[in-house]
């Protein structure tokens, strides 16, 4: 039974958590968990991160069993519509139960041990274990990032990657999921909790590095290097190529092109897709910490733009999203 050091992936969804773990797949010392584990969310634990929020629960060991493998039940039956912009895809995949006699035959006194039960009745029912393989376990859930101090509670030896992105770009990709305009409060409050806890977090805690996506894209191999190190395993050429259990990954960018690679295009194309709209909201909630990460402040060329529809958005998201750049705003003269 594997029970290495485990590495969380953490980050707002859209900032580049997936190309990161897709990145790190295939190396020789590392377990990387092919999908969103969501073990703490589906253990019960409160979870305030907006695009993935879970409310407090008191669960026995036995409805946490039942949980994971009712989850995992999911994900072996999802269909395509599903899974279009799904960072993973194992439908059909599964020995459902192989995962459950595994998952109820290990000891599960502590958190610690269900986790390590679980991970396991993972790799086995998948049948992704590799000859010779380390044990250090990747798992990327991106609302852990609320969680950090918890999993330190529990695993005193695990490191943390946050990834960030440059939150204009990662609101134009995450309003990009939807076929219409949304109402944006999720999204920005999801972003603006991600960097957070990134600053916080990183101030807070030895082995925890942020890592800046558009970083990852110009500098690959410089800065799996540098990972590397922090992760202290040895660095090998598979991980300037994305897979998922040791095929090449397809992607899940929002701009539907077929993956084919590492690209610069998302570097670039939020640019001209970037409403006036949202560079006000960005800059209303983030404008004084984008200097934090290396970002610079975007301002609209013209203050009444800010009022143009966004491409997809109906009347009522049209109010909704006005009336809360409004509040946020009459909120900040407060501050």
């Amino acid at each position: 039974m594997s029970s290495g050091i485990p590495i969380f992936i953490l980050g707002c969804h859209k900032s580049g958590t997936s190309l990161f773990r897709a990145l790190l797949d295939d190396h020789s010392e590392l377990m990387v968990i092919p999908f969103e584990s969501h073990f703490f969310k589906l253990a019960g634990y409160w979870i305030d991160y907006p695009l993935k929020r879970g409310v407090l629960e008191k669960l026995t060991l036995q409805d946490k069993i039942e949980r994971l493998v009712s989850y995992i039940k999911t994900l072996n039956r999802q269909k395509d519509q599903d899974l279009k912009y799904a960072d993973s895809n194992t439908s059909g995949e599964w020995d459902i139960d192989l995962f459950k006699r595994t998952l109820n035959t290990n000891i599960q006194n502590t958190e610690e041990e269900l986790f390590y039960s679980y991970v396991n009745a993972i790799f086995d029912s998948l049948e992704i274990r590799k000859n010779g393989q380390g044990d250090k376990i990747v798992e990327k859930s991106v609302e852990h990032l609320e969680l950090v101090p918890v999993i330190r509670s529990i695993f005193p030896n695990s490191k943390f990657i946050h990834l960030v992105r440059n939150p204009y770009a990662n609101l134009v990709a995450l309003r990009r999921k939807y076929q219409q305009c949304p109402f944006l409060l999720d999204s920005v409050q999801s972003i603006y909790k991600s960097l957070y806890h990134a600053n916080n977090n990183g101030l807070a805690f030895d082995g925890y590095k942020i890592v800046r996506f558009e970083d990852v894209i110009l500098n690959t191999g410089s800065v799996l290097q540098t990972v590397s190190e922090f992760l202290e395993i040895k660095y090998e050429s598979s991980l300037e190529q994305p897979t998922s259990m040791g095929e090449l990954w397809g992607g899940n960018s929002t701009s539907d092109a077929t993956f084919k690679g590492i690209s610069q295009k998302p570097l670039k194309n939020w640019k001209d897709k970037v409403t006036p709209f949202e560079l006000d909201l960005v800059n209303t909630l983030l404008g004084e910490v984008l200097s934090r990460f290396d970002y610079k402040k975007r301002i609209p060329e013209k203050t009444t733009q800010v009022y143009k529809f966004i491409p997809g958005e109906s009347l009522k998201r049209y109010v909704l999203n006005r009336a809360m750049l409004q509040y946020f705003k009459r909120v900040n003269k407060y501050i």
